[in-house]
């Protein structure tokens, strides 16, 4: 879905050198790294020293976001990311926008430390693109 999450894939076609391939450990990633996991694209939401090889992408907490349209429990957001979580009575996608870094485990419907917003789907960018701000 463009807009999403998904979209940061196209940050490699202007940073080719991003493309780490399949994770490895050992291995050191920098912040915007990207590797592939078991056949799923990732991107380091900070420099990682993978030293640990129960310490994968898919795995919470570890600082890796999976590239994907749709929310995952074990990604790590940062703040403006959006994501799709279910769909409304017509079957339209319903988007949030994380609030805040570092957003990992909270559910976009969870009521206690929420760190979602719920968007109009007219907010959300119509084209595919690269739109990650670092912070």
């Amino acid at each position: 879905v463009p807009g999403t999450v998904a979209d940061e894939k196209y940050c490699l076609e202007n940073d080719p050198a991003a493309d780490k391939g399949e994770f490895t450990v050992p291995a050191d990633y920098e912040k915007g790294d990207f590797v592939t996991y078991d056949k799923v694209l990732y991107r380091a939401q900070k420099k990682i020293n993978a030293n640990n090889p129960t310490f994968t992408p898919d795995v919470i907490n570890t600082g890796w976001k999976r590239i994907d349209e749709n929310w995952n429990g074990t990604s790590e957001y940062q703040k403006d990311d959006i994501i799709v979580f279910g769909a409304d009575d017509q079957g339209n996608n319903v988007y949030y926008k994380s609030l805040v870094n570092q957003n990992v485990a909270w559910s976009p419907d969870a009521t206690i430390g929420h760190a979602w917003e719920k968007l109009d789907p007219s907010e959300v960018p119509k084209d595919h693109a690269c739109r990650v701000t670092w912070d």
